[in-house]
């Protein structure tokens, strides 16, 4: 017997995906995994959560659709109060769903990961970092090569190139020790602290 409705499934996936990363929509197969890691995660969990899309006053939150290639997605409707629909869901479903749902087989299903305590988006993280890094080493090698040099004829050293050089390696290393993408999540993290039903 299944422990949560698909729709009430899908819908939370949507909403825990876009309180992180902005994206409206996600391939339907993506939140047909993510369904079936919260039924992984209950299994041995005794849940009685009713059906949140059907018992609302908010229909449902979704329409679907396909793409060029014919992939089928759900999509957030444009007319839907983001934060009622986060309200509704995680007010509705009891923290063990909400739990099981921020899992990291769950969440890696739709393309986040809880990287210490913060979910974050899985490739966009890393390809930032990447990114960030390589345009500092190359900032870096340019000013210790002398190929760029920073303008300053004032005798304020604080613009000279190996002050540059320090500052850049002290954001390079926060960049590695502590990137992580929070996007509206202090409204997820406050509704989903709800005490079990």
């Amino acid at each position: 017997m299944a422990q949560i409705y698909s729709e009430d499934a899908y819908s939370l996936g949507l909403l825990i995906s876009y309180a992180y990363t902005h994206k409206r929509r996600l391939p339907l197969e993506s939140l047909k995994k993510f369904h079936a890691a919260i039924e992984y995660n209950l299994k041995n969990v005794q849940v009685f959560d009713m059906y949140c899309t059907l018992h609302s006053d908010m229909p449902c939150i979704y329409y679907k659709t396909k793409d060029q290639d014919d992939v089928e997605y759900l999509c957030i409707k444009n007319n839907v109060d983001i934060y009622k629909a986060v309200e509704k869901y995680f007010h509705s479903l009891s923290k063990k769903t909400l739990n099981a749902s921020e899992e990291e087989n769950a969440l890696e299903a739709i393309g986040l990961e809880n990287h210490k305590g913060n979910i974050r988006p899985i490739a966009d993280i890393d390809k930032l970092c990447k990114k960030s890094n390589d345009f500092i080493d190359d900032f870096i090698n340019k000013l210790q090569s002398g190929e760029i040099t920073v303008n300053d004829n004032s005798d304020n050293k604080e613009y000279s190139n190996e002050r540059v050089v320090v500052e850049l390696e002290g954001i390079q290393n926060t960049l590695n020790k502590s990137l992580s993408y929070k996007v509206n999540n202090k409204n997820i993290k406050r509704l989903s602290r709800k005490k079990d039903k």
